[in-house]
């Protein structure tokens, strides 16, 4: 009787497992095909081969933020992705890592613009921007939830940024890859493409249609006649200079491993310095802040928002340069010359005592 027991048991334990296979299966099957497993033009970098540019810009009123002045500096050899870490990228990254948790996961919440959140979305009233009363911390927000619990990346966000990631989660991801986080250095070099003291990233003149920026009134109309109100896919626009990079200025924020020592840090934190403006930013001072190659604004290492993405770079290490070996032939050594120099020594002083020689000889007879 307990044999029979045992073995219905077993029997049950098989048939639960078989259906709980059926279950899971196309869900792991679907969140494989999820998982990009070619590489794709997001994946693709751009060399510099570094040297001396100027960076920052002529505004003394910057000064507290260190844009101001323009000064000259240098970079390395690098490379750099051409266009920001996408959605996609990002999922391929947590699903490899055994769903790796940011910084919004942890703390639980992370700012969402306020024209973007849904109505359902709990607020977290104790974590309110005073000076930025737009940014809402929204629970649950994250990259995959990029506007709160009822969205998804997977909502025709592939090829959106990824956001609502903190310093330390993009460090991750470009170790992960490889790879590190751009200095700021790097990052404006890249974006200048090495020209000098350009306003945008393809001269200092404005063009429509070449960035995601806010165009309209502040916070409540956003016109979008650049195309979008909200974040932009990252190849929605041309690239933003000859040198094939993508989404520099405007749509998010993005992480540099360079410490903000800006005069607006708070004393005893720790800000990183974050580059390119965003799609709540504006190409005058009217609307939040100037976007342009020098514009930088610091952030503690796991502050998270809507704007806030990254890019990866690497660093490229010089090949000894080979000369071509010198082929040295023996006529060219100087013992050769000098081994020379005694045979024709000998053979002349030979020559000249054969001569004598003769003569005495001549004599003789």
């Amino acid at each position: 009787m307990a044999i029979a027991t045992k073995r219905g048991c077993t029997v049950f334990a098989s048939q639960l497992l078989l259906i709980l296979l059926l279950f899971i299966s196309p869900s792991l099957q679907q969140q494989r095909r999820d998982v990009p497993t070619v590489e794709s033009k997001f994946d693709q970098m751009e060399e510099f081969a570094g040297g001396s540019y100027f960076m920052g810009v002529t505004h003394p009123e910057y000064e507290y933020k260190g844009e101001h002045p323009v000064r000259q500096e240098y970079v390395k050899p690098f490379a750099m992705d051409r266009y920001p870490v996408t959605n996609q990228q990002f999922s391929e990254f947590v699903y490899d890592t055994k769903f790796f948790r940011t910084d919004p996961e942890l703390k639980g919440f992370s700012y969402v613009f306020f024209q973007h959140m849904k109505q359902t979305a709990k607020l977290m009233e104790k974590y309110k921007l005073l000076d930025e009363p737009w940014w809402l911390p929204i629970a649950g927000a994250r990259w995959y939830q990029p506007y709160g619990p009822e969205s998804s990346w997977k909502d025709g966000l592939a090829n959106h940024p990824a956001v609502h990631i903190g310093a330390a989660d993009a460090d991750s991801y470009c170790k992960w890859k490889g790879k590190r986080l751009p200095t700021e250095f790097e990052w404006e070099y890249a974006a200048r493409a090495n020209n000098k003291s350009w306003i945008y990233p393809w001269g200092d003149h404005y063009r429509k249609m070449r960035m995601n920026t806010w165009q309209g009134l502040f916070p409540y109309e956003n016109t979008g006649f650049d195309g979008h109100k909200g974040l932009a896919p990252v190849d929605a626009y041309p690239q933003q200079n000859h040198r094939d990079m993508y989404d520099m200025l405007g749509n998010t924020w993005e992480w540099t491993s360079t410490e903000y020592y800006g005069s607006d840090r708070p004393p005893g934190k720790v800000w990183l310095i974050l580059k390119g403006g965003s799609f709540v930013d504006s190409i005058d001072e009217g609307i939040n802040t100037i976007v342009r190659t020098s514009t930088k604004i610091g952030r503690e290492i796991d502050f998270t928002a809507e704007n806030i993405g990254f890019r990866c770079a690497r660093t490229i290490i010089p090949k000894p340069e080979v000369k071509p070996q010198r082929v040295i032939r023996l006529e060219d050594t100087w013992e050769y010359k000098q081994s020379q120099k005694e045979k024709k020594a000998r053979l002349e002083k030979l020559q000249k005592t054969q001569k004598v020689n003769v003569k005495q000889y001549r004599f003789e007879l």
